[in-house]
């Protein structure tokens, strides 16, 4: 196995199951998986608009319905991310 691989699988379960805070995400978020079994399955994480906002271009927005926190999804969540948000994933958001 080659050293790589396994720094890589120490990367994607950290971002998985980390129970990260927000500085902590912020300090480390060129080394977390963004992607969709990774980081945005991570059911640690206590999402927050302030959040999304810091993480906008990194999230993967294809899958955020897996957000596991209750986001208010309103006209005005929709102006500020509506460029990034695949619309049709709203269906599986839980709305509050």
């Amino acid at each position: 196995m080659d050293l790589f691989f396994y720094n890589q699988l120490k990367i994607d379960l950290i971002s998985k199951f980390y129970p990260f805070k927000r500085e902590k995400i912020l300090a480390n978020k060129n080394k977390i998986n963004f992607e969709s079994y990774h980081f945005m399955d991570n059911k640690n994480i206590k999402w927050h608009v302030e959040l999304i906002t810091e993480l906008k271009n990194s999230i993967d927005w294809n899958v955020f319905y897996k957000i596991k926190s209750k986001i208010v999804i309103d006209d005005r969540f929709i102006a500020a991310f509506g460029n990034f948000i695949d619309i049709k994933s709203l269906f599986y958001v839980k709305f509050v």
